[in-house]
């Protein structure tokens, strides 16, 4: 039997909670954003790492023609684009294993919305669960940085090797 239940302004169509964890202790919860922040951050080093030894294999992208120079910049995109979203779906996951959210749906738009900091407040999480939003959103930012300094790094060396073998433009 569904239950609607009106939250913040949004109705959650919700199937019964299997388990319901509840904290007295902020510090508990606390713990639990931190144990997501550092699994994304693990997620987040891997899907890199694999990148960079994937780059290290390529020829040289000194030789590479603009297209070819493009496509190994949309490739790193879509890998660090994937990185993100495991790491939303970790997120996600773990308000419905928390009973914290309904199902995996709205549980993965909550965490999308929050972890890209674009926050519309439709959906919220119950009172005394708002620090992991907050951890979320941090971490988000920091993933995003991260990502963001690599493909620009990438981009960098990719630009300097062409301008030794190709010159700069007239």
């Amino acid at each position: 039997r569904a239950k609607h239940r009106q939250r913040g302004g949004s109705v959650f169509h919700g199937a019964r909670r299997r388990r319901r964890v509840t904290h007295s202790f902020p510090f508990a919860r606390l713990g639990i954003a931190l144990g997501l922040l550092a699994v994304s951050i693990v997620v987040h080093a891997s899907f890199l790492a694999l990148a960079f030894r994937w780059l290290l294999r390529k020829p040289t992208d000194a030789g590479l023609g603009d297209v070819r120079a493009v496509w190994m910049l949309v490739q790193i995109a879509v890998w660090t684009v994937l990185a993100h979203l495991i790491e939303i779906a970790i997120w996600a996951a773990a308000y419905v294993g928390l009973g914290v959210l309904p199902d995996f749906e709205v549980a993965t738009y909550f965490s999308m919305v929050t972890y890209t900091t674009v926050g519309y407040g439709d959906v919220v999480l119950p009172a005394g669960w708002h620090l992991l939003s907050g951890v979320e959103g941090l971490t988000g930012i920091l993933m995003a940085g991260w990502s963001t300094a690599f493909f620009f790094s990438v981009a960098n060396r990719t630009i300097t090797r062409r301008a030794r073998v190709v010159g700069p433009p007239d």
